[in-house]
C-alpha cells in the first residue's frame, strides 16, 4: 500500500469511527427535517401546486435570477 492511500484509508477508518460515535452521543437530538424549515411562502406554493398543477408557476416566481442562469431562492425560514 502506498503511503498515500494509507493516509486516506487511516483517516477514512478514523472519520467513521468518530461519526457512528456522534450518532449515538447525540441521536436522541438529531434534527428530522420537515417542511417547517421552508419559507411559509415556498411552503405554500408547494402545497397548492401539488393540490392543483396549474399553479406550478406560483413556485416558480418564487425564484430571483441573479447571474444569467444561476437561480437564488432562500429556502430556509429565518426564525426557525
Amino acid at each position: 500500500m502506498k503511503p498515500l492511500s494509507l493516509i486516506f484509508g487511516i483517516a477514512t477508518e478514523i472519520y467513521s469511527k468518530m461519526w457512528a460515535e456522534w450518532e449515538i452521543e447525540n441521536k436522541d437530538n438529531l434534527l428530522v427535517p420537515d417542511e417547517t424549515l421552508l419559507d411559509p411562502r415556498l411552503q405554500k406554493a408547494i402545497k397548492d401546486a401539488w393540490e392543483n398543477p396549474e399553479k406550478e408557476n406560483a413556485v416558480a416566481d418564487l425564484w430571483e435570477e441573479i447571474i444569467m442562469v444561476f437561480m437564488l431562492r432562500s429556502f430556509l425560514t429565518l426564525n426557525a
